[in-house]
């Protein structure tokens, strides 16, 4: 009986347990299944985000470096911005596209040869630092004769003014009047700085002469460079101010509305024309570029007299020519029109004018 009650009770129990167990796992499939209630987003709480297009700032500027060597025997600086000087600093780097201006600076006993690498001439430099580059400076030390050689620096400057004289002479015949800035108003001829330009480029033969004369080679080449560079500043900056020459008169019989057939000009002088560089070939201007260029010391004033001389005969001849030599043949040309309400008969020619020739005389 006790047994039969006590397997009653074990039934009882592991149905209980069994129904217990089903409950459970209703219960845990049932919180499985149901949805987790979403976290209400921002519109939902009545705000809303403005569509920005955030940038990524932009990429700093490449740079790119400039090398900077000095060369040769002689001393001195090369200056580059902003405030750079090699020695001691000898490069930088720059932007890319920044311009950058390079000057050479000798060392008293020193001249400046020359630039080499991505620089060229004696000039000061300008480069583009679009790329990576590198600049030389060749600097040469002086070498002067003696004080003892006064006979030695006469002949040297009688080779130098013969030389000059020619280059002069083949500059001004291949001289003509640069028609993209000489214009012509009532007969009139008017023209910026520039307006005379010749086919021939000086080709060193001050250089040539100096050297069959025995003078050293930086003496023969800074002689030459300082007249080429007195002569030029002089000739890149003629120009004929407003209201001009009378080169061409007969414009004016010109019937009104017709086209004045190209008319040579009426000859005038060099001396007609003006140049803010005119000073440069005056003896003591021009005396004084050459013995800074060539570094001639202050204990050798022989040398200095030499000079002078050669600097005395130039300008003199300069001066003769700028009153016998005569610029002709430019032609001119221009529509006639009429004139105003005040003057009517009168007539206006508006043209251009170029060529011409220049008949030297004094050199």
């Amino acid at each position: 009986m006790r047994r039969a009650r006590r397997g009653t009770v074990l039934i009882a129990t592991g149905a209980f347990m069994a129904l217990a167990i089903v409950a459970i796992s209703q219960v845990r499939a049932e919180e499985t299944s149901s949805p987790v209630p979403a976290e209400p987003d921002v519109q939902s709480r009545g705000f809303s985000l403005p569509n920005i297009n955030v940038q990524p700032p932009p990429p700093p500027p490449s740079m790119q470096p400039l090398t900077v060597r000095t060369t040769g025997e002689g001393n001195g600086k090369v200056t580059f911005p902003p405030v750079n000087t090699c020695p001691p600093g000898c490069g930088a780097n720059y932007p890319k596209g920044t311009p950058v201006v390079i000057a050479a600076i000798p060392a008293p006993g020193s001249t400046f040869a020359g630039w080499g690498g991505d620089c060229r001439g004696t000039a000061p430099c300008t480069l583009t630092m679009d790329r990576a580059n590198t600049v030389e400076a060749k600097f040469n030390k002086i070498q002067v004769p003696s004080a003892a050689a006064p006979t030695q620096w006469m002949q040297w400057s009688q080779a130098a003014a013969g030389a000059a004289r020619q280059e002069a002479v083949k500059w001004l015949k291949g001289a003509t009047i640069d028609g993209a800035i000489c214009k012509i108003n009532l007969g009139q001829v008017y023209a910026t700085p520039g307006v005379l330009k010749s086919r021939y480029i000086f080709s060193g033969q001050i250089k040539q002469a100096l050297q069959q004369a025995g003078a050293p080679d930086n003496v023969a080449q800074n002689w030459d460079a300082a007249f080429t560079t007195s002569w030029d500043t002089w000739s890149t900056q003629v120009n004929i101010p407003y209201p001009g020459l009378p080169w061409y008169p007969t414009f004016f019989a010109w019937p009104a509305g017709t086209i004045a057939h190209p008319t040579p000009n009426v000859p005038s002088p060099l001396s007609a024309f003006v140049s803010p560089g005119m000073a440069a070939m005056s003896p003591p201007r021009l005396a004084g570029t050459i013995q800074t260029k060539i570094g001639i010391p202050a204990n050798q004033p022989d040398a200095k007299a030499a000079i002078s001389t050669f600097a005395n005969d130039l300008s003199a001849r300069f001066g003769l020519c700028m009153r016998d030599c005569l610029m002709t043949k430019v032609m001119g040309s221009g529509q006639a029109l009429m004139g105003d309400v005040g003057n009517p008969s009168a007539k206006a020619v508006m043209g251009n004018c170029s060529g011409g020739m220049i008949i030297v005389n004094g050199f």
